[in-house]
């Protein structure tokens, strides 16, 4: 019985694998070894950043979670005091990815990216009183777009993150920063 309960497991975990590889997930670096590098800008400062994962697993519900280390390059240094320097990302079968946003959010997951999404999406990242009535935090896909990039055809897919005093309905959208995820980089 548990050869056949191993064997069960071992499957499960490379149909999932397999899933992922040829999916949207290839939005978003998972793998140790992979490494994000782009402009951080929180002014006065303006660097180059790298997010190496150092550490990917799968667990038994197929979640997979990626460790990332993050680092300034410009000179080499721990990022300012506003990023941490190590962080884990959850992805889900769904192909959502969540993090743990520093210490205040009592170590709750918050949904940041949608890998499966389609431009005009948008949700609630975050909810500051815990309690369903706001301030949000808010996400949304602006837009994906294809792009020949490096010689290869690609896609980019263009996220706004914002302040909303209520729901995601809320239209005065306090923008607090843009992010770009590129398929297949």
């Amino acid at each position: 019985m548990k050869y056949i309960k191993l064997t069960c497991v071992f499957l499960f975990s490379i149909q999932i694998y397999t899933a992922f590889s040829q999916s949207n997930a290839d939005y978003f670096p998972w793998k140790t070894g992979d490494m994000w590098e782009y402009i951080l800008y929180y002014w006065p400062d303006i660097d180059t950043l790298q997010s190496i994962v150092i550490d990917d697993s799968i667990d038994e519900t197929g979640n997979i979670y990626t460790t990332y280390f993050s680092r300034a390059i410009n000179p080499i240094q721990p990022p300012s005091a506003l990023i941490q320097d190590t962080i884990v990302y959850k992805i889900d079968s769904s192909l959502y990815v969540y993090h743990r946003y520093f210490d205040f959010n009592n170590g709750e997951w918050i949904n940041v990216y949608r890998l499966n999404g389609n431009s005009g999406d948008q949700w609630v990242m975050w909810d500051y009183s815990h309690s369903g009535v706001g301030p949000f935090e808010i996400a949304k896909i602006d837009s994906i777009k294809e792009y020949n990039l490096f010689g290869q055809n690609t896609k980019m897919m263009y996220m706004s993150y914002f302040w909303a005093s209520v729901d995601g309905t809320d239209t005065l959208k306090l923008y607090r920063y843009y992010d770009q995820l590129v398929k297949g980089f």
